[in-house]
């Protein structure tokens, strides 16, 4: 839509400027962002005006310090300078095009950089680099350190941009873009005191190719590229076996306030934990014993057993979401209200409520535990993956859809739709809910089509985007939505039930309740 001009700040121009102003400052921007430089259209995009020198640090309200800007943008630069905004801005909108969530390694291309390997020699007081481009070597104190009867070698030094790779075996977390904003911003004046945490596989003696791959430290790493350095300070470990370094990184994490690992990556991280400690229990049992999920819980100290039995279950959903649920992460996002607009189902309400009703959480006794999770995994990833398609991969100007979605990522929402599934599923195969039918059975090829037309129908109730206040009915659903709270009588009373999902038709006609 056209931009305005506010009376406010019209009123403060010089009486020469203030006449054509939206004119002079159109021809000054030649339809570029002032601040992301990318070009706009001034017919449609969203666009106000910005002090380049904001008038906190005393600037002066005139053309000659007015540009214009995507609204987006000039509500990003939250009263800095442009020239020190400008690259988180353009960083902020390099993330914005891309498709779904992405590691260290998926914004290398924003900064120019191709990582190339290291040479490294490591002695027995030293350890020497050969970083990429360069021929000088770099020699550091290696320093050892014995936890557990365990010996961790480790350096402290600079490594270029070029040298650091992202550790793919271990790294859990995505780019944060709003945890990148606020330590660049809070780098602009104060230094980075912790270092980054990379680890390198070598041989004692001898010069080896190597790469420096990044397990901790992402955010600060490219706040460090956006203020336009060359090498960030990093702590090297050396040798460190990926389940130790799992341990470390999960340990580094539970101490940040800031930014903790939000819960699909919490549950990445337990997971990874969990088939480490499973691989351990399976090697420990004699003869022809065949592990159980049970027998896993069992096997720890019974001190540490609540605490295997979160991992087991965060562990589940994360196998599930990491093997067969790829699209979920353009819905969800982590607890703030950061992130695109259809990015609307927090992580923890997918997990807990969603996940925690078609997802049979109690450890199995059963020898055929994997067969058996192999197909629960399965099945659920269908029933989700159909249900994301029909209800949540909508056009976004689409209002209906986008109410729809907005409902439907409620807590209470969410906890009966995966109950709904249950039910669908469970009926359509001819078992009993209470006898895990997720677990034990394969539907056909016409059961799933059943299965598929009645999750269909889930998303088609009205109850979506009618009016939630216009009967005392319809204002306890939304409640009940809501706040988690009596959702399986609100919903049944509106007619989100068995009869419904095995129709064709709209629901019955008083499911709305009497009106006041």
């Amino acid at each position: 839509m056209p931009f305005t001009i506010s009376g406010t700040l019209r009123n403060k121009l010089p009486l020469e400027e203030r006449d054509d102003i939206k004119e002079i400052l159109l021809i000054k921007s030649e339809s570029k962002c002032f601040l992301c430089e990318l070009a706009f259209n001034e017919n449609t995009d969203l666009l106000e005006v910005d002090h380049d020198v904001p008038e906190s640090l005393g600037g002066e309200t005139k053309a000659s310090n007015l540009n214009l800007t995507h609204q987006s943008c000039n509500r990003s630069k939250k009263g800095l300078p442009t020239e020190q905004i400008r690259p988180y801005i353009k960083f902020m909108k390099f993330m914005e095009n891309l498709q779904g969530p992405v590691k260290y390694d998926g914004v290398l291309q924003h900064f120019g950089i191709d990582p190339a390997l290291t040479k490294c020699t490591l002695g027995a007081e030293t350890a020497s680099f050969i970083f990429p481009a360069t021929t000088e070597s770099v020699e550091v104190p290696l320093y050892c350190d014995v936890r557990s009867g365990v010996e961790f070698y480790y350096c402290f030094l600079k490594v270029p941009r070029r040298a650091i790779y992202n550790d793919n075996a271990i790294q859990p977390r995505n780019i944060d873009v709003e945890h990148v904003r606020k330590i660049y911003t809070d780098t602009l004046q104060n230094p980075l005191h912790e270092p980054a945490n990379v680890r390198i596989d070598v041989a004692f003696h001898g010069e080896q190719n190597c790469d420096l791959k990044l397990f901790d430290g992402q955010h600060k790493t490219i706040a460090t590229w956006l203020h336009g350095d060359d090498s960030v300070g990093c702590k090297v470990y050396f040798n460190i076996p990926i389940r130790r370094a799992t341990r470390l990184v999960n340990s580094i994490q539970s101490l940040i306030t800031k930014l903790p690992l939000s819960a699909l990556e919490s549950g990445a991280k337990m997971s990874e934990e969990h088939q480490s400690s499973f691989n351990e229990y399976v090697q420990s049992l004699a003869g022809d014993e065949q592990p159980t999920e049970t027998g896993f819980i069992e096997f720890h100290p019974k001190n540490d057993q609540n605490r295997v039995k979160k991992a087991f279950k965060e562990g589940l959903a994360a196998k599930l979401l990491e093997d067969d649920l790829p699209d979920v992460a353009k819905y969800t996002r982590k607890g703030s209200k950061q992130g695109l607009t259809h990015q609307t189902i927090t992580e923890r309400a997918l997990i807990t409520k969603l996940f925690g009703q078609l997802i049979e959480s109690k450890p199995l006794s059963s020898t055929n535990r994997s067969e058996m999770r192999d197909r629960e995994r399965v099945n659920v990833a269908r029933m989700v993956n159909c249900w994301l398609e029909s209800c949540f991969a909508v056009t976004h100007g689409d209002e209906s859809g986008q109410l729809r979605q907005s409902r439907m990522s409620y807590q209470g929402s969410l906890s009966m739709i995966g109950y709904a599934m249950k039910l669908i599923f469970a009926r359509v195969v001819n078992h009993a809910e209470g006898e895990q039918p997720l677990l034990f059975v394969e539907p056909t090829a016409d059961q799933w089509e059943r299965i598929e037309h009645q999750i269909g129908r889930l998303g088609s109730h009205p109850l979506w985007m009618d009016a939630l206040t216009t009967t005392p009915r319809l204002r306890a659903l939304q409640n009940s939505m809501q706040k988690n709270q009596g959702w399986k009588d609100a919903f049944r009373e509106a007619h989100l039930d068995l009869v419904y999902f095995g129709g064709d038709g709209p629901p019955q006609a008083n499911w709305r309740g009497s009106s006041e």
